[in-house]
């Protein structure tokens, strides 16, 4: 076995890998947090393995020193991960592949980076014959937080927002209310899919890492 480190314990999973860790013969470093803040070439290094919840910063990167010292996370993997900068990666391919790159928009919706993209989208919205439904999402979380769909534009996230949105009693209880008349704040924008890919009537997701 070798020597592991876990932060975040009591969250998203961390006490199973802890348990299952232990019971493969592996050392729980208790010293690591003194010893990774000393400068190189001092201490003992007495990890292979350092597990988080939440992704590696810059600081914690350069701690990893070794060969045998292993992260959970890909270093740069929020290029991926968080959705507004996906959403650029996939905006460059296109452009890149000029015509050939018209197989991205069978799997990728006209999307909108905010507040950025916003007088474009406002051209798209106001240009359209018919009522556009646009599901909107918070760039930075995840798990599903703070995603809802609307028709009306000046429903989008705001700074000046007091609470998140909420259903009309007028309107289709999936279309979100007003939420603020304020700076926009960070978000992903795209055109609602009205026939999306289900999985025995359900919408699904698959989460694949290509190495």
């Amino acid at each position: 076995g070798g020597g592991f480190k876990v932060d975040g314990r009591s969250v998203h999973g961390a006490p199973l890998v802890v348990r299952v860790l232990q019971q493969k013969g592996w050392t729980d470093s208790e010293i690591i947090s003194e010893t990774a803040s000393r400068p190189a070439g001092r201490g003992t290094v007495s990890w292979n393995l350092w597990w988080r919840s939440s992704r590696f910063a810059e600081v914690h990167l350069k701690h990893a020193r070794f060969p045998f010292q292993r992260l959970n996370h890909f270093n740069g993997s929020q290029e991926l991960t968080q959705k507004d900068r996906l959403a650029r990666a996939l905006q460059r391919l296109q452009a890149e592949c000029g015509p050939d790159g018209s197989f991205i928009t069978e799997f990728f919706p006209e999307t909108f980076v905010l507040p950025e993209d916003w007088p474009a989208l406002e051209n798209v919205a106001s240009s359209s014959v018919e009522p556009v439904v646009w599901i909107c999402k918070a760039s930075h979380l995840s798990r599903g937080r703070d995603i809802f769909v609307c028709r009306d534009l000046s429903r989008l996230p705001r700074a000046d927002a007091a609470a998140p949105p909420q259903p009309s009693s007028s309107e289709d209880p999936t279309l979100a209310s007003g939420v603020g008349s304020g700076a926009l704040l960070p978000c992903l924008v795209q055109r609602y899919l009205q026939t999306p890919l289900l999985l025995e009537g359900y919408k699904m997701d698959l989460r694949v890492y290509v190495l």
